[in-house]
């Protein structure tokens, strides 16, 4: 009966937009870069530390992510300190 469940939301979370009936803020954010073929190992390594991200900590997520994958979470963390440009 468990696994009918897991079926029944991973099929919710296929219907847009991307990231609707994610169970918490990572998951979310998983379904909406796997949308945008942007999940990759650096970005699951910066959802593990998501907390340390979204306190600004960005020198403590990124020393904590100790792989081939570091150089790829410094310029994502990047990109997160960067201001969002507004559409004209």
């Amino acid at each position: 009966m468990r696994t009918k469940h897991w079926l029944f939301l991973a099929r919710l979370q296929q219907f847009n937009p991307p990231g609707v009936f994610a169970r918490d803020l990572k998951e979310c954010l998983t379904l909406q870069l796997r949308d945008r073929n942007r999940f990759d190992p650096a970005m699951q390594k910066l959802l593990d530390h998501l907390p340390l991200v979204a306190a600004r900590n960005i020198a403590a997520a990124n020393h904590r992510v100790r792989s081939r994958e570091q150089d790829r979470c410094v310029q994502l963390t990047t990109e997160c300190r960067a201001p969002a440009r507004r559409a004209r």
